[in-house]
Parts: structure tokens; sequence; C-alpha cells
């Protein structure tokens, strides 16, 4: 039976990097660590294998022939024991099928209820176990566990492994020459999204400069959880790379709106005014500042299943209202005013959001 191999989707992935394509050396394998390679273990990917590893590939059989499944399983597990045998540490990590509810119409105008495959089966390979993948890291050890990283990578995307030679389904193309070449660096599955969010805290000091010293700042909120009710952005404009005057002309354009406006200290300003008025209405609110977004939440929650999230959604988020036009009923959000002749006009999120507080270390 063939296989189809493709790249596994991580939902939690961030920060993808531009690598450099140097080959790893004899040596890489030889200074890496004496792994154990028995042939009748299985060896699953955890969360003590680090944050940053490499997805080398994905396989999955087809759905209604139940040999093709194992022969993925036992492709991905031979993958493992050849890289292992040459000092790479590697694993499985079995991604399960996801059916997805989605409200449509029949052809009749009818409303039916469908499902769809938002995720399918598959047996992942990952390889690798880095404590960073930033080779400007001033500590020493992550700055060359970030070398090895990028050495490792480039040398995987040019590995032809004998384990799927035989049963993969695999034709080189002039953007995939081999069946690794799509390998990449990502983080360790086994890691919440809470987990991963406060690494990319911890990583980034303009994060801790832009909370820094400021009243009522959600770093000060000493519950686990948040929540967002509403979202101020900094501008933004797709331009296509082509190098042709045209683009050069929109991007300058847009550099000097962004001079002009400060589009970011905009969004900053709005928040920090948002949070005053609802703190004189007697709101427990704060203000958290990130990279291309500043956000208002109200309340603090150690749990996220308190009941009175539920309560706090219903509160802050849209209503039913009707349309001045149409007068039928609507999904509306909330509008909050400041000011008097020349009132400044706050709307909130349609879908407030619970976050996790962020911890600084």
């Amino acid at each position: 039976m063939r296989i189809n191999l493709d790249r596994c989707v991580f939902l939690a992935c961030f920060g993808l990097l531009l690598l450099s394509s140097s080959e790893a050396s004899a040596q890489l394998m030889k200074a890496s660590k004496k792994l154990e390679t028995d042939s009748a273990k299985s060896y699953v990917v955890t969360k003590k294998c680090g944050p940053w590893m490499i997805m080398v590939t994905s396989l999955r059989g087809n759905p209604n022939d139940p040999d093709s499944t194992t022969n993925a399983h036992k492709a991905a597990h031979e993958l493992v024991m050849d890289l292992r045998k040459k000092g790479i540490p590697a694993w499985t990590h079995e991604q399960k099928g996801e059916m997805e509810e989605i409200a449509s119409y029949d052809r009749n105008g009818k409303s039916v209820t469908r499902f769809v495959a938002s995720q399918r089966n598959r047996i992942c390979v990952l390889a690798g176990e880095y404590s960073s993948i930033d080779i400007d890291e001033k500590d020493a050890t992550k700055a060359k566990h970030a070398k090895i990283a990028q050495e490792t990578l480039a040398w995987m995307q040019k590995y032809h492994p004998k384990a799927l030679a035989t049963n993969g389904n695999f034709k080189p193309t002039p953007g995939r020459p081999g069946p690794l070449s799509r390998a990449f660096l990502t983080l360790n599955p086994m890691f919440t999204e809470d987990e991963i969010a406060q690494m990319a805290y911890d990583k980034d000091p303009l994060l801790k400069q832009l909370n820094k010293g400021q009243n009522f700042n959600l770093l000060l909120n000493p519950a686990k959880y948040t929540l967002i009710v509403a979202t101020f952005q900094g501008s933004s404009k797709h331009v296509i790379a082509t190098g042709e005057k045209q683009e050069r002309d929109a991007t300058f354009k847009f550099d000097s709106m962004l001079e002009k406006n400060i589009s970011l200290d905009k969004a900053g300003q709005s928040a920090w005014t948002l949070v005053h008025l609802l703190r004189n209405q007697g709101h427990e609110a704060f203000v958290f500042h990130e990279r291309f977004r500043s956000v208002v939440t109200v309340g603090g929650f150690n749990d996220p299943n308190d009941p009175r999230v539920a309560k706090f959604v219903e509160q802050w988020g849209p209503k039913m209202k009707p349309d001045p036009k149409t007068r039928q009923d609507v999904l509306t959000p909330e509008i909050l005013q400041i000011g008097g002749n020349n009132p400044q006009l706050f709307v909130l999120d349609l879908t407030p959001e619970l976050m996790k507080v962020p911890k600084f270390k």
C-alpha cells in the first residue's frame, strides 16, 4: 500500500524563522548524545522533549483502507529509528481527526447541519529537542541549540530516508525535490496554547517595555484569566511584492501615513482612555499592549469555567437590537461614549474572548 506524505499543521505554532541552508556536518551527528534505539519500543513525543523541534513529515493512509494506515505508522516508526541511529532524537505524534459541525442550506433553502473534516488522522514524525531557534540568543547554550537546530533542519530537508522510499507516495517537484524538503521548525505540540503564549511574552522584551509601570495594566491583575472586551489594532496594508514602482509608491505612502497618524500609539491611547472610562463607572478594567494591538479586559477569573465568565460575556457582548433602516433585529456590538459635543465612541468586540493573564519573568 502507498502512503500520502504531507506536513502536519499545529494550531499553536507561531514565529516561523527564516533559516540558512548550511549542510549539517558529520560532527553534528557525532556530538549528539547516544540515543536509545530499541525497535520494539514506541518513541512518542512528550513535553519533556523541549519547546522547539523539527516537524520532519507526517504520514496518513487511506481512511477506507486499514492496511495503508498501518503502513503509515510502520513507516513513521522506521523513520524515527533511522534518525535516532544517526544521533538525532526523534519521536512520533498522532494527530487525531476532527469533525466540525457547520450550519448550511440545502437546494431548497432549508437550514441543515453538515459535518466537515477540519483535521484528518495523521502520524507525525518530529526530531530534535531545542531550547531556542533564535541564533541571536544572549544565552550561550540557547544560541548553540539554535545553531544546531538550523543546521539539522538544512540537513533534514535534503535527506532521502529509506523508510519512505518503498511506501511513500512522493513525486519530486521544483518546490519539493525531496520527501523531507518541507520540514520546518515548530513548537512541541504537547504544549498548550497558554504555555506557547507565555513563551512569546517571556521572549519579547518590547512587550515588557510597552507595559512597564502603567496604571491599570493587565500585569497587575492577580487572577489567572480575564475577558477581552475591546481590541484596538494598528494600521495595515497588503502590498504585492513585485519590485515595481507601483509597489514602492504604495509602501512609501503607507509609511508616511503611519508617521503622521502613529497608528499603534493611537490604538494604545484609545485603549488606555477606555480603561479609565470603565474604571470611573466602577468596572475592574485593565489594558495590555502587544506588538500589533492593545486590548482592554474586564474581570479576573482563576478558572476558565468560572460561571461568572458567561455572565460577563453576556454583559459585554453584542445584543439583538433593531436596525434603524430595516427595523429588523440584528446582532449589534455594545458602544460606549465619552465626551459631550464631540464624543469619542468605543465599539466593543463582537466576541469577547477569555485570555490568560501574562506573567513576565
